[in-house]
């Protein structure tokens, strides 16, 4: 039998054109008597996923034919086929075919066992698939698109060339995720079936949206949906592996637990871990692509830069990028100013919007005016930061507020030094790796005793918002209303309690640094409220007699104080 007369077969058993292209492939190789080894070698294709699609194509047939096959025995089933069926050449026009049922006693006559009747999947008409269907209805506009021409081509290596099955792309709020998922899905459509674009910010329960992706993907002729998770999520896989689709689920952080470390989900969320498992870990020939500020916490230990699974963290724009954001909001000055602010915010596109909105409203759009105020933390920028940082669990707020007092990049050992009261170690290389899938720190080369070796740190505008958070949280502490000289006096000190001002420690750079950061600016907040330095000095030296008392815990309290009334420069 020549492979035309068995694509004949195949044609009358499966219908014309129900074999995607992969499929095709494998069975034609597998006829020719490939191993998926070689098949692999002459193609795109991993040769694991081959045999995985192998496997699906032969269940498919056993099905069909309600006898076993296997890639072995393929051609011995369907000469026992044509033989009963006088398949004549693959040009026979509507070959009547008898009922697979019929010839059960032939096909064990070969050896071959019988199948009974199993219920097939209804995948969708490949008539209505031969155009990628497209679902792109919640996808925003991006008729404006800054740059990332590297990271498109990136995403577009691993999606069309290195056949990855789940991609994350992470980044800090306001950085232009989203945008750049919706810009890679319209240039890179054409490339698949289908094509579906869905943003979480609902929230909506997982079963709710796999019904609404598997009714897209069945060209809305499977009305029979199963209602149990596990069920759904395995009828997505099968249409991933029948199908080339492209999947972009956006906003999935706002699944997860706001205090908690990252990619922790809410109650009632966590089977979305088990999508992404199955998505990542089972063969299939489609792209998810995740768009989160958080990194799933299930997807860490799949991602590799070889691997099937990987994720990209998305940066700030390039200066040359940045200066069209510049460019259309009709901000005027020199390059030099415009490099300084595009600094300032570290190429985040929507916080350079913001600023310059405010740069529009406050200065007239002149760059040069706003840059001398030296503020680049108010209104809008500030309610952006708060949102990020309230959702940080207790150790990492914590962690970000020692970062931000060392203002250089520090090793974790000296982070297990600082914190008050003390961490253990593996909490927190946790809580600095959820920091780091936050994109809110990040490693930083420090030269110790000739080595290179990695610490971490902030951007400046983070720490520079985090700085200001401190002067606020100690000037409330010491501006509390006097008159409270119980045993809990000192409980509220929290603040002053649990973070140095100035590092003794540290060197000289470092502690000037710390001087002129936070301690000089908290003198002159508090200045304002006791107008003289003996009335603020007075109340300085109240609560330091109170922290020092005996039988009080230890912390840096009395230190800070002290190191106040150092640079008030009074007895």
């Amino acid at each position: 039998m020549t492979l035309e007369e068995a694509l004949a077969i195949l044609d009358n058993l499966l219908k014309p054109g129900h074999l995607n292209d992969v499929q095709d492939l494998v069975f034609r190789q597998s006829w020719q008597g490939q191993s998926y080894q070689n098949m692999a070698a002459a193609s795109d294709y991993d040769d694991d996923y081959l045999k995985d699609v192998g496997s699906q194509l032969w269940r498919r047939l056993s099905l069909a034919l309600k006898t076993q096959v296997t890639k072995r025995n393929i051609h011995s089933v369907l000469k026992a086929y044509a033989r009963q069926s006088e398949v004549k050449t693959p040009t026979t026009t509507s070959p009547n075919f008898p009922d697979c049922q019929a010839n059960c006693h032939l096909l064990e006559a070969f050896g071959l066992k019988h199948y009974p009747e199993e219920k097939a999947i209804a995948f969708p008409n490949p008539s209505l698939a031969t155009k990628t269907q497209e679902n792109l209805s919640e996808a925003i506009d991006v008729s404006i698109f800054y740059g990332r021409s590297q990271e498109l081509a990136t995403l577009k290596q691993w999606i069309l060339h290195d056949r990855c099955r789940l991609i994350t792309l992470i980044g800090m709020e306001g950085i232009g995720k989203t945008t750049l998922s919706v810009k890679l899905a319209k240039e890179i459509q054409s490339k698949f079936q289908y094509v579906i674009w869905k943003s979480l910010r609902n929230s909506p329960p997982l079963p709710e949206k796999l019904a609404k992706i598997l009714q897209f993907l069945s060209n809305d002729q499977n009305t029979d949906l199963p209602q149990v998770v596990g069920e759904q999520i395995s009828l997505l896989i099968k249409y991933l592996q029948q199908h080339r689709c492209l999947i972009i689920l956006d906003d999935l952080d706002l699944l997860f637990q706001s205090g908690s470390y990252a990619g922790t989900y809410r109650e009632g969320f966590s089977n979305y871990s088990q999508l992404l498992r199955q998505i990542a870990e089972t063969n299939h020939q489609s792209c998810v692509l995740i768009v989160s500020r958080e990194k799933p916490r299930e997807i860490a230990s799949l991602t590799g830069e070889t691997l099937p699974v990987r994720c990209l963290q998305l940066q700030g724009l390039a200066p040359v990028t940045a200066r069209e954001i510049l460019k259309h909001k009709a901000l005027t000055g020199t390059s030099a100013e415009e490099s300084e602010l595009i600094e300032c915010y570290q190429g985040n596109p929507i916080a350079l919007k913001i600023t310059a909105s405010s740069i529009q409203d406050l200065f007239s759009g002149n760059i040069r005016d706003f840059l001398e105020h030296q503020e680049t933390i108010f209104n809008g920028i500030r309610l952006w930061l708060d949102e990020q940082f309230n959702r940080l669990s207790p150790i990492e707020k914590k962690v970000m507020y020692w970062l931000a007092i060392n203002q250089e990049p520090v090793l974790p050992t000296e982070l297990l030094n600082d914190i008050v009261p003390p961490v253990f170690q593996a909490e927190l290389l946790e809580c600095l790796e959820s920091l780091q899938w936050r994109s809110l720190i990040e490693k930083s080369a420090i030269q110790v005793q000739e080595k290179s070796i990695f610490g971490f740190t902030q951007q400046p505008l983070i720490r520079e918002y985090l700085t200001a958070k401190i002067i606020e949280q100690l000037y409330q502490e010491i501006a509390i209303e006097d008159g409270d000289t119980s045993a809990s006096f000192c409980s509220l000190f929290p603040f002053i309690q649990n973070y140095a001002i100035i590092k003794s420690t540290a060197e000289e750079s470092i502690r000037q640094n710390q001087i002129s950061a936070i301690v000089t600016p908290l003198i002159s907040r508090l200045l304002v409220t006791y107008n003289t330095t003996e009335d603020l000095a007075k109340k300085l030296n109240y609560i330091l007699i109170k922290l020092v008392e005996p039988g009080l815990a230890s912390g840096y309290g009395a230190g800070n104080i002290f190191n106040l009334l150092c640079q008030l420069q009074v007895d």
